[in-house]
């Protein structure tokens, strides 16, 4: 064989080598790009596989908490003069206030509503279905009163409860018309009244002085000990409100009975000139 014959077949051995490699590159291409796809494919479906299993998983718990703190029982505590009944029935009147989670949430959030006469509402849970409502009520600083009703104001003059009878440790204002008197209407009374009351339940409580009741006329205020009316008048003291006890015991030891009245209106300008008017 002649060796232009025997370079020629070399050559053709390599060419076809060549192609041979050319080709299972090829296919190693094709079966790897297909092994990519397939691999795409297993990713894609794990994806939508936790996917669903996530959603799957949090519609269960979710379902678990609205049956475990479904509200079956309103508690309510800490009431004084607003009805347990109308604190369930406010937080109720949401369609959605079927659970605990939910009412707890809201009120944190400062989105439920709350009565006029209610300063707040605090939550908490004793069994994950029985809601435990704490009421903090506006507090009472005085009354007024109509031919049949008294009424009950804060500090800012709202009426915060109508009743027929009366609190004897609330201070009673007289001279508000009728017409004023129903629950929530704002009474127009000096601020400055209110306040002075105020001060005179402070004062009584920490003198030991024990009146039955306390009424303000006009900006006059007077509180009944015993059986004795007690004038303090407009400007009043602690230092006035410390004498009264004695007072009265020297009154009684003068006099057969203590029914009259004290005046102690001018104490804070003359301490001595203070009377007692016995009743006729």
């Amino acid at each position: 064989m002649s060796d232009r014959r025997r370079a020629r077949r070399r050559l053709s051995e390599e060419e076809k080598e060549k192609i041979h490699r050319r080709e299972e590159k090829r296919i190693r291409k094709r079966s790897e790009k297909k092994q990519k796809k397939k691999n795409r494919g297993k990713i894609i479906a794990m994806r939508i596989y936790k996917f669903f299993f996530t959603l799957f998983a949090i519609i269960i718990v979710l379902l678990l908490l609205f049956n475990l703190f479904f509200t079956t029982k309103i508690k309510v505590t800490g009431n004084d003069y607003v009805s347990s009944s109308s604190i369930t029935k406010l937080i109720k009147k949401d369609k959605f206030a079927v659970n605990n989670l939910y009412i707890m949430g809201k009120y944190t959030l400062g989105k439920g509503t709350l009565p006029k006469n209610v300063e707040k509402l605090t939550f908490n849970m004793g069994l994950p279905w029985v809601l435990n409502v704490n009421v903090v009520e506006k507090k009472i600083v005085a009354c007024v009163s109509d031919s049949q009703n008294f009424a009950y104001i804060d500090k800012d003059g709202l009426i915060v409860y109508v009743g027929t009878l009366t609190d004897k440790n609330v201070p009673i204002i007289n001279g508000v018309k009728e017409s004023e008197i129903n629950l929530y209407n704002k009474i127009d009374i000096d601020k400055d009244i209110l306040k002075k009351t105020e001060e005179v339940q402070k004062y009584l409580k920490e003198c030991n002085v024990k009146a039955t009741r306390v009424e303000c006329k006009g900006s006059a205020i007077t509180v009944l000990v015993g059986d004795t009316d007690v004038n303090l008048g407009t400007d009043i003291s602690e230092d006035q409100i410390k004498q009264i006890n004695s007072m009265l015991e020297s009154i009684k030891e003068k006099y057969s009975s203590t029914k009259g009245v004290l005046h102690l209106e001018n104490y804070s300008t003359n301490p001595d000139a203070t009377t007692f008017e016995p009743s006729k």
